[in-house]
């Protein structure tokens, strides 16, 4: 079952006995928030810790605020070049040479399909699928 929290944009993803969820937070980055044990439709992203960091930089967006930096928060997925130096999920080499990813959420789109429904998110333009089990 799929369960979309559309104001909080909160994405949780259920079987018999799991739950899944990620959250689009405030600076439009996909948060992991929640794997394991099937639980009750929350908010896990009151789990995630944040805190003043030395020497990790935050993005711009953030601009004074120390207490978020994508090096430590759990991205769905991790990328380089902007400010996260942990190993990326995603390694993409441009055409001009670059290898800077900076995925951000921008929408989701629900579609039905053979005896499923999934959901579609957007990240600046490029499609990733998350099937319901």
């Amino acid at each position: 079952m799929i369960v979309l929290d559309r104001e909080n944009r909160i994405f949780t993803l259920h079987t018999l006995n799991t739950t899944y969820q990620m959250k689009a937070d405030q600076y439009n980055v996909l948060l992991h928030t929640y794997y394991g044990s099937r639980i009750d439709d929350c908010d896990m992203s009151v789990m995630i810790q944040c805190g003043g960091r030395s020497f990790t930089p935050n993005p711009n967006e953030a601009g004074s605020n120390r207490n978020y930096s994508l090096d430590v928060m759990p991205q769905e997925y991790s990328t380089c070049g902007v400010g996260d130096f942990r190993l990326p999920s995603v390694e993409l080499e441009l055409k001009n040479g670059s290898h800077t990813v900076d995925l951000r959420y921008k929408g989701f789109r629900l579609e039905k399909g053979k005896n499923l429904r999934r959901v579609c998110l957007v990240f600046m333009g490029r499609k990733m699928r998350w099937r319901h089990l």
